[in-house]
């Protein structure tokens, strides 16, 4: 279907984003990237091809190449929701840089204030910059907003662990 919407469609973008995530859910980042890139020929600064960049680049290890795209993004759009997330999510778990993560997804929750995304992914910020008991208020918040959501009960754990482990409050 995607090959024949190509043909029909050939200014399309969606059957590149399409393929593009498929190709990031098969674990072929190299080939989400090439979709991705057609896809964005067609429509310049288009935010799903973008983000789908972004996460090809971090699904190889590239994590500077992802900073750089959703640094795009953010300099077209500095209130995207997504791209401020995924940043401040980026820089925190991978120890590029705790305070421009905290700052990106405080940032974020100015902008958005009820998004329980952009709550976990501040709180896990605070945690990975070491700043446990600012994470258990954050993502202690966030859970009682969401008890079911799995990502948020995984990180409020491992920050609960650690603040008895060091005593913390």
């Amino acid at each position: 279907p995607i090959y024949r919407a190509r043909r029909l469609r050939p200014k399309w973008d969606a059957p590149y984003l399409k393929a593009g995530y498929a190709h990031l859910r098969l674990g072929e980042p190299a080939q989400a990237i090439e979709q991705f890139t057609k896809a964005l020929r067609l429509t310049p600064h288009a935010d799903a091809a973008q983000l789908g960049i972004a996460e090809a680049h971090e699904a190889q290890g590239q994590f500077p190449a992802a900073v750089a795209v959703y640094d795009e993004i953010l300099k077209a759009n500095p209130k995207h929701m997504i791209a401020l997330n995924n940043l401040a999510f980026l820089l925190a778990e991978h120890r590029l840089d705790g305070e421009r993560a905290i700052a990106s997804a405080e940032r974020g929750m100015k902008e958005y204030p009820q998004s329980l995304k952009l709550k976990d992914t501040l709180g896990w910020a605070y945690y990975r910059a070491g700043r446990v008991a600012d994470a258990a208020k954050v993502l202690g918040e966030a859970s009682k907003a969401a008890p079911d959501n799995i990502t948020i009960r995984v990180h409020l754990n491992e920050v609960l662990r650690a603040a008895a482990a060091t005593g913390s409050p």
